[in-house]
């Protein structure tokens, strides 16, 4: 199971002064949900290595050397971004029924649902998965973390355009976090187990409850080595 405190290192890593913004940063809280062009989904496919390195450097149950490699290949996280990065590619380039095919293919076999809209950057871990699903309109930033029973969902047949939580980089979102609507969690914000997001949460802030509540909101951003 993925240590909580992953994270910490990855807020206290990631904040560089003046880093380049992620589309998630410069657009997520304005995005309407439309279809994204083929060029970005396509360099999405290029993510698969990161995602596979989260799962590496962010679960301590995976040991040293080459028979954590081995291990890591049984994750049902990684299976479940794989094969989304393909069929939001497909959808991308308006494949008809194939994308939702290999989203419901991928649901069978690793209980993990991701529509095949939903845009998600590099290194996204999710820790064992079961029952996690992602909205058509998310976008997920760079360096999550997601633990099993998460939701990334909207509030009704009725809403239009963007629908579903944009979540910012190196975001840690505890076991039964339920985050719903068009709302935005800030860079390296934590969500507690079994949190009810209704309403956006700032950058490195910790929300817990039902409904969530920031119960800790750092006013200075910390120090930073390096970035994600």
């Amino acid at each position: 199971m993925s240590d909580a405190s992953s994270c910490c290192s990855l807020r206290e890593g990631g904040m560089k002064r003046g880093r380049a913004r992620s589309p998630i940063e410069a657009n997520g809280a304005a995005e309407t949900g439309g279809r994204e062009p083929p060029s970005s989904a396509f360099r999405r496919l290029g993510f698969v290595a990161a995602d596979f390195r989260a799962m590496l450097e962010r679960d301590p149950a995976l040991g040293p050397g080459p028979a954590a490699f081995l291990e890591a290949l049984t994750y049902a996280g990684f299976w479940a971004i794989l094969s989304h990065r393909v069929a939001h590619l497909l959808g991308a380039l308006r494949v008809p029924l194939l994308p939702r095919f290999l989203q419901a293919l991928a649901r069978f076999a690793t209980g993990v649902d991701i529509h095949p809209g939903a845009r998600i950057e590099g290194g996204l871990f999710i820790d064992h998965g079961m029952g996690t699903v992602i909205g058509e309109t998310a976008w997920i930033g760079r360096g999550v973390t997601i633990l099993h029973q998460v939701t990334l969902g909207g509030r009704g047949p009725r809403a239009v355009g963007k629908r579903h939580p944009t979540v910012g980089d190196g975001v840690f979102i505890g076991a039964g976090a339920k985050l719903l609507g068009p709302i935005r969690v800030g860079d390296y914000a934590r969500i507690g187990a079994n949190a009810v997001v209704l309403s956006d949460v700032p950058a490195l802030a910790t929300a817990v409850g039902v409904p969530a509540r920031v119960v800790r909101a750092p006013a200075v951003r910390p120090r930073s080595s390096g970035g994600i």
